[in-house]
């Protein structure tokens, strides 16, 4: 490692060691040269099927959606004053029934199995911060009993083409 990258790496990692005497972190700060930004590698781009292929950006914009959808109709519902148990029923029920709707309007058939789409959604979806929820609500986190409440839910009973009955 040359004095540069020595000196950049003081600089970026050293913050921790630096806690009371200065241990040449600080005039490593002053020394550095700043490092040249690099890019950020790319995302790889989503494999889509040829009818969409001049719709990457409305696509990939339908995944963020029903990738976030849940979690945030979680938060608000406890922001509203629901119970943990609504709030976690809205996060996966909003989510799928929105993912079923995405699915129709891209022209996707019914039924199981994997699409591009659902590769990027999958790779989008957001979970709620479940602890942080339950202390502004005053409950506590129990996954089993709002999974029970999930699964009891008549408009996620799946009808006998697989998919969750239509709202």
């Amino acid at each position: 490692m040359n004095r540069d990258e020595a000196l950049n790496w003081l600089n970026r990692y050293g913050r921790g060691l630096n806690t009371g005497a200065d241990r040449g972190v600080n005039r490593a700060a002053r020394l550095a040269k700043p490092e040249p930004a690099r890019p950020k590698p790319a995302e790889p781009a989503p494999q889509l099927a040829e009818e969409w292929a001049d719709e990457v950006v409305e696509i990939t914009a339908l995944a963020e959606l029903v990738g976030n959808a849940g979690a945030m109709a979680a938060k608000v519902a406890i922001e509203a004053g629901a119970t943990m148990q609504v709030a976690a029923i809205l996060d996966v029920a909003v989510c799928i029934h929105l993912w079923h709707l995405a699915d129709r309007l891209i022209g996707l058939p019914e039924g199981p199995g994997v699409s591009p789409f659902e590769a990027m959604v999958d790779r989008r979806i957001v979970h709620p911060d479940w602890a942080a929820l339950a202390d502004e609500a005053g409950e506590v986190v129990d996954h089993d009993t709002w999974d029970a409440a999930i699964d009891a839910l008549p408009s996620l009973q799946p009808k006998p083409s697989g998919d969750p009955a239509s709202c």
